[in-house]
C-alpha cells in the first residue's frame, strides 16, 4: 500500500512538471498574425523594404511595363499610395531607412549627359552618387556633401529627423570616409569622425565601422568615438542600435565566418553564439532588447545528392523562445526572409520559392504577444 501511493506520488509529480512545461513553452512562443500584402497590379520585384512603428511599410517595386522604379507607401488602412519616383533625376533609386514620421532617406545615381560626338567616341559616363531626404508633407531635398567631399551616403534617420551618413574626402590619392550629421533645418554638419555609419538612434548616438584596421566604434557628442573592444578590432562588423544604446551585431573576418554579439556602453561585449551560416543579415533590434537574423544555410552534398540552400529568420526575444519564422508558414516549399522590425516586433520580409529563389509574397507578420519594453 506504501509503494502504491509512492508511485502515485511520483506520477503526480512528473504530471504537474510536464504541466508547468507546457505552460511555459506555450506561454515563451511567439504567435503571429500573418498579413500577406498583395502586389499592385503592374509591379514586381519589392525591394528596399521598411517598416516603423506606426505599421507604414516603404519600398520600392518595378514597372512590369516599362522596368521603371517607383517608391510606395502602404499600411492597412490606406492600402499602397504610388509616388513614383519622387521627382528624382537619376536612376537606381534605393530607401536607406525610414522613421515614424514616414520620412525616409535613400542614395540614388546620375549619369554624366554626354554630348553625341563623345558617345560616338566610346567615353563612358561619369557617374556620381547621391542622397535625398523625402518628407510626405514637406516633399523631397537632396542631402550634400561637406564642403570638399563628395558623394554623400545618407545611411539611417532617427525619429528626431536627424540623418546620419558618410562622404568622402579624395584628396591626396587617398579615399577616406567622414561622418556628418544632417537636418532639414540645419543641413550637413561634420562630425570630424572618420569610419562608415550603420545606425543612430534618437539620442543621436550612432555606431559604426572604422577602416584600416577595422574595428566597430561607438559616437555620442558627450563621449566622442569610442572604439569596441576586442575581439571586434581587426573584424568586419555589421550592427543595429536601439534607443537604450544596446548594439546587436554580427562580426568575423568576412561575411561569410560572422558570429553574432551584443554590446553596450555599460556591460561591454558578449558573443551570442557560435558562428552562423554564410551570408547573414541583420533586421533589428527593439528596444526591449528583441532582435531578429537572416541567415542563408547552403549545403553541397557528395555527387549525384546535390546541394541546396535555404533562406531563415531568427527572431528572438527576452524570456521567450527562439522562433524560426519559417516554420509558421509550415510549407518546404518557401523560404521566408525578415527585412525590417519594428519596436512593436512587427516583422515585414519576402516569401520565395526554396528552389527558383522566386518572389512569392509580401508578408507582414504581427506578433499577438510580444512583450512591452519597460
Amino acid at each position: 500500500m506504501h509503494m502504491r501511493r509512492k508511485q502515485w506520488l511520483i506520477l503526480i509529480v512528473i504530471l504537474i512538471l510536464l504541466g508547468t512545461g507546457l505552460a511555459f513553452w506555450f506561454h515563451g512562443r511567439m504567435r503571429y498574425e500573418i498579413v500577406e500584402i498583395p502586389l499592385p497590379v503592374g509591379f514586381e520585384n519589392p525591394f528596399s523594404l521598411q517598416l516603423n512603428d506606426v505599421g507604414t511599410v516603404a519600398l520600392i517595386m518595378v514597372n512590369i511595363a516599362d522596368k521603371s522604379e517607383h517608391i510606395f507607401y502602404w499600411n492597412r488602412d490606406t492600402g499602397f499610395k504610388d509616388r513614383g519616383n519622387l521627382g528624382i533625376e537619376g536612376t537606381d533609386i534605393s530607401i536607406s531607412d525610414m522613421n515614424n514620421a514616414d520620412q525616409i532617406v535613400g542614395l540614388y545615381r546620375v549619369d554624366e549627359k554626354l554630348t553625341e560626338q563623345a558617345a560616338q567616341l566610346g567615353i563612358k559616363p561619369r557617374r556620381d552618387l547621391k542622397s535625398y531626404f523625402f518628407d510626405p508633407r514637406q516633399g523631397l531635398r537632396d542631402i550634400a556633401a561637406t564642403p570638399g567631399r563628395t558623394k554623400p551616403w545618407a545611411i539611417a534617420i532617427n525619429n528626431h529627423g536627424q540623418v546620419v551618413g558618410v562622404d568622402f574626402d579624395l584628396s591626396n590619392n587617398q579615399t577616406q570616409h567622414w561622418l556628418f550629421l544632417w537636418t532639414l533645418e540645419g543641413g550637413t554638419e561634420d562630425l570630424k569622425t572618420p569610419g562608415f555609419p550603420q545606425d543612430i538612434n534618437d539620442s543621436g548616438h550612432i555606431v559604426g565601422e572604422m577602416f584600416r584596421p577595422y574595428n566597430a566604434f561607438f559616437w555620442s557628442r558627450q563621449t566622442g568615438q569610442q572604439s569596441m573592444d576586442d575581439p571586434l578590432a581587426g573584424k568586419q562588423v555589421f550592427m543595429k542600435m536601439n534607443n537604450s544604446d544596446q548594439v546587436i551585431g554580427l562580426y568575423g573576418p568576412d561575411h561569410n565566418q560572422c558570429r553574432p554579439f551584443r554590446w553596450d556602453p555599460r556591460q561591454g561585449f558578449s558573443n551570442l553564439g557560435r558562428q552562423v551560416s554564410d551570408l547573414p543579415g541583420i533586421t533589428d533590434i527593439t528596444d526591449n532588447g528583441g532582435y531578429c537574423f537572416t541567415i542563408r544555410r547552403s549545403w553541397e552534398l557528395p555527387w549525384k545528392l546535390g546541394h541546396g540552400q535555404e533562406d531563415f529568420s531568427i527572431v528572438t526575444i527576452p524570456g521567450r523562445f527562439k522562433t524560426n519564422l519559417n516554420r509558421l508558414f509550415n510549407r518546404q516549399d518557401l523560404n521566408f526572409t525578415a527585412a525590417d522590425m519594428n519596436n512593436n516586433g512587427w516583422i515585414l520580409g519576402v516569401a520565395r520559392d526554396a528552389q527558383s529563389n522566386q518572389f512569392e509574397r509580401l508578408l507582414l507578420l504581427i506578433p499577438k504577444n510580444y512583450p512591452k519594453a519597460k
